[in-house]
């Protein structure tokens, strides 16, 4: 037994010296070097590639705000070299108008609007503006939201946005009032 592990020794003495120096070497590396010593300052610049890292090592944390460039990003992650468009719909809302014996009264029947973006866009905000005129003294005119602001579809791919709403007028003459407008906005990116 002790004589085939020396001629074992003989036949690969070389193997075996590199074997321990290399050893040896790591072993006081892992006995002499404190715990997380080893930072960006040892390291050479772009020592570290993309391949060395564990996949999600790094967290959203970690890089530095407007650190990253388009260059970073697959295409179609993020809005890089995105244009951006705000596409509108305005409505004037029909009115139901009757003698209050003080004026007109006018209602506004619930209204779906949709502000739709083009073909290639997709929405990624949107919002609406109504009209708000006068005070609940007549005369007034007014919209209101019933509800619904939300992209459209509601869900899948955004192609626009969607308002539901509806709207009430109030005159003082006999004449019908002005009827109230409505304008949904989608911001929309290609």
């Amino acid at each position: 037994m002790i004589t085939s592990i020396l001629a074992y020794g003989r036949r690969h003495h070389l193997a075996l010296l590199a074997l321990f120096v290399a050893l040896g070497g790591t072993a006081y590396a892992a006995v002499q070097l404190p715990a997380n010593s080893v930072g960006s300052k040892q390291l050479k610049a772009n020592a570290v590639k993309a391949s060395e890292t564990a996949k999600n090592s790094v967290a959203s944390a970690e890089v530095k705000n407007r650190a990253l460039l388009c260059a970073d990003f697959k295409p179609g992650q993020g809005l890089c070299g995105a244009r951006v468009f705000v596409r509108s719909k305005t409505v004037t809302f029909a009115q139901t108008c009757q003698d209050s014996g003080m004026g007109r009264n006018c209602v506004s029947p619930r209204t779906t609007v949709t502000a739709s973006c083009a073909p290639g866009e997709r929405a990624v905000g949107g919002g609406y503006e109504g009209t708000k005129e006068g005070t609940f003294n007549p005369p007034y005119r007014q919209t209101f939201v019933e509800g619904v602001d939300r992209p459209e579809p509601s869900n899948g791919t955004p192609r626009g946005w969607t308002v539901v709403a509806g709207g009430s007028a109030t005159s003082t003459t006999t004449a019908d009032p002005f009827a109230p407008v409505f304008t949904v906005y989608a911001v929309c990116v290609s």
